[in-house]
């Protein structure tokens, strides 16, 4: 079974015990320098969202326009209308 933590008695005769030494002798020999490698890291990573997020708007802009058209066509069928189609008519020569 587990038992509560309890708080330590304030005793003004403690003393903290020494910080135990690090079994790491050093880690500067592996530090590199980040600012160039780091730098083009995080312009290549920009570039990338900036296209996703170019491609997921222009998908959204044509899922809207389908949506839209489709709802045009069922409002019009559901009015009662039998020709919903659009009709394109070419351009009038100006004679």
């Amino acid at each position: 079974m587990f038992r509560p933590r309890t708080p330590r008695a304030r005793n003004d005769n403690h003393r903290p015990f020494p910080s135990p030494r690090s079994p790491v002798d050093d880690l500067s020999r592996y530090e590199r320098d980040r600012d160039a490698d780091e730098h083009r890291h995080r312009m290549t990573g920009n570039l990338l969202a900036f296209a996703v997020l170019c491609v997921i708007m222009v998908f959204g802009i044509w899922l809207a326009n389908v949506m839209v058209e489709m709802r045009t066509g069922l409002d019009c069928s559901l009015t009662g209308r039998t020709n919903c189609a659009p009709i394109r008519l070419p351009a009038a020569d100006p004679r």
